[in-house]
């Protein structure tokens, strides 16, 4: 027999049954033999006019084991009893790749008032072609089942890695309500250079779906990053706007707005910067070197009619390993760009040296399919090169004898 991909080569079932149609107790087995391993389930059974249990209940299958007991009443229709179960091989129980295994429990009860659900859950050694976690706990307890009303719900785990991430330590603490989700997160690990990050953040649903973002405190290879106050992403149907948002960044700032309509692509961008430092590279595995970087950038209908400003200026630069050789360069750029032409403009200045500009037009067209901007055979190249020198400083004066 076959079912949903699974093949039964072999099965028995048994069942047994006592007493009257209003009052019964038996016992029910099944087994089942597979390719992919035998199962067995066994349980007993007793029900009157008012309650069903289920006691006894044992199953075995591939990778794992479940047992406990289950009850239910009519006319509450209130859940009692609890499982314990244990995953030895989750892999070939999810029919995954996933090594290392996990026992938990489930609870049902009632509080009085309540149908009432507790969990806890203990994963240790797993591992995915993707990363591996070598111990996760979560436990958390939910009022309501079908569907549920409220919960709330706490997750830790430690050592986590995944290519160059890594978490030593991680807390997260949830609550689901009738006005939505929210999760507080702490955690401490490192992405090329270490760091300790908390976030808090709630979402909820409607007629638009809202993720709030009340708190972010993050340490990244010593540069403290900070949420000036609350901000928004709003999901409006195939609208997602995102109000202003404010950080502080070391001792910078940066602000920005946005959105994007998923059905047309149209993208609009706003944002500022000011005396972001360099070393943020580190971030991401690069060495940018000394300084800080300061601007704006305004993206306007991209992909329809595209407009772009783009401003930055970049103050004391030296590069990565340069630092002691290199005089420190003050740097301007500026960007703007429409559907038919980007124009550039850069300038440089060395400590105690000329200022140096360089300015370039180029004739841009715009596909349609991409919104990406490509060079126009067609057009025009123009490029203005300045460079600004007392021509006093060109000579120097034989000294006196």
């Amino acid at each position: 027999m076959y079912a949903g991909g699974f093949c039964i080569g072999s099965g028995k079932i048994g069942l047994s049954a006592r007493g009257r149609l209003s009052d019964i107790e038996g016992d029910l087995s099944v087994d089942l033999a597979s390719g992919a391993g035998d199962l067995n389930l066994s349980t007993g059974i007793r029900s009157d006019r008012n309650r069903i249990d289920l006691h006894n209940i044992l199953f075995n299958g591939p990778g794992g084991t479940i047992q406990g007991k289950l009850g239910f009443t009519y006319e509450t229709e209130i859940i009692t009893g609890g499982l314990k179960f244990r995953v030895e091989d989750p892999g070939r129980f999810l029919e995954s790749r996933l090594d290392g295994e996990a026992i938990g429990e489930i609870r049902f009860f009632n509080d009085g008032k309540k149908q009432k659900t507790s969990f806890e859950l203990t994963g240790s050694g797993l591992e995915t072609a993707h990363g591996s976690i070598s111990r996760l706990h979560t436990r958390g307890e939910v009022t309501g089942l079908f569907p549920p009303k409220d919960a709330v719900f706490t997750c830790e785990l430690s050592d986590l890695k995944a290519g160059d991430f890594q978490v030593s330590v991680a807390k997260a603490e949830g609550k689901l309500t009738d006005r939505g989700l929210s999760v507080h997160l702490n955690s401490d690990g490192r992405f090329h250079t270490g760091f300790s990050s908390g976030v808090s953040l709630s979402f909820s649903d409607g007629p638009e779906q809202i993720l709030t973002v009340s708190r972010l405190n993050h340490v990244h290879g010593g540069i403290p990053v900070k949420l000036g106050s609350p901000f928004r992403v709003v999901l409006a149907g195939q609208k997602i706007s995102i109000e202003e948002a404010s950080f502080s960044v070391g001792a910078g700032t940066l602000r920005g707005s946005g959105a994007l309509d998923r059905d047309t692509s149209i993208f609009s961008l706003e944002a500022s910067y000011r005396r972001l430092p360099l070393a943020l590279a580190s971030v991401v595995g690069y060495e940018a070197g000394e300084g800080f970087i300061s601007g704006k950038v305004n993206i306007s209908q991209w992909n329809r009619a595209p407009e772009l400003t783009l401003d930055v200026i970049l103050e004391g630069f030296r590069p990565p390993g340069r630092q002691a050789s290199f005089p420190p360069v003050d740097m301007k750029m500026s960007v703007k760009s429409n559907e038919n032409r980007t124009e550039a403009s850069v300038e440089a200045e060395l400590e105690g040296k000329a200022p140096l500009s360089l300015g370039v037009v180029l004739p841009v067209e715009y596909s349609g399919s991409t919104g990406l901007p490509g060079f126009d055979p067609a057009g025009k190249v123009q490029a203005r090169l300045v460079w600004e020198s007392n021509i006093c400083l060109l000579y120097t004066s034989p000294s006196p004898r």
